[in-house]
């Protein structure tokens, strides 16, 4: 049994433009999960990107915090120093074990 359609209906500009748009849907979704990742180290976060990284030393973080409850899913964000609020690209479901390590980590230099 064949799922994908075989022979003369693959030639219509339709199935072709069909595939056109499963093949791209997967490449979009592909460098997505490979683009961004936290790595939690015990003196700070790593935020890695495809080809960068930014490192954000747990001493200039203030605070650690949900964000966007409201609309659906959250998402957690750091609060440095100087003001500055850091988007993390991690779901609301690390919030616990990101606010722990922090709060291990600064114990006594707040």
């Amino acid at each position: 049994m064949a799922v994908w359609p075989t022979g003369v209906g693959v030639q219509h500009p339709a199935v072709r433009a069909l595939q056109a748009c499963f093949a791209l849907g997967f490449v979009v979704i592909t460098i997505g999960q490979l683009r961004l990742r936290v790595l939690l180290e015990r003196d700070g976060l790593v935020i890695r990107r495809l080809v960068r990284r930014t490192r954000i030393p747990w001493a200039e973080v203030r605070d650690v915090r949900i964000r966007g409850l409201s609309m659906g899913r959250g998402w957690i964000e750091v609060v440095r120093q100087d003001s500055r609020e850091v988007v993390l690209p991690t779901p609301v479901e690390a919030y616990p074990l990101l606010k722990e390590q922090w709060e291990r980590s600064t114990r006594g230099l707040r």
